[in-house]
Formats: C-alpha cells, structure tokens, sequence
C-alpha cells in the first residue's frame, strides 16, 4: 500500500495535491500527520 503525507496542520492546497497524488496512484491512502485547519475540518 502506498500512503500519501501531508505537511503538519493542512490547508487546501495541501489537500489538493493529495487527492491529486492518490488519483494517480490507484490504492494510496492520504494521511493528514499534523491535523488540519479549521477550513478544511468543516470541508471534510
């Protein structure tokens, strides 16, 4: 399994490009390590 880590406390841009990771890595799992700011708390 692949797994796919954002920097501590992400944002939306960080976000992005992990969803853009795990598009082209079929099976990769995003792991927010440093949990997440308020914005995207409420997104998710």
């Amino acid at each position: 399994m692949d797994i796919i880590l954002c920097h501590a406390t992400a944002n939306f841009d960080t976000l992005g490009a992990a969803i853009g990771a795990a598009r082209l890595y079929q099976g990769a799992r995003i792991v927010l390590t440093g949990g997440m700011q308020k914005p995207i708390r409420e997104f998710i």
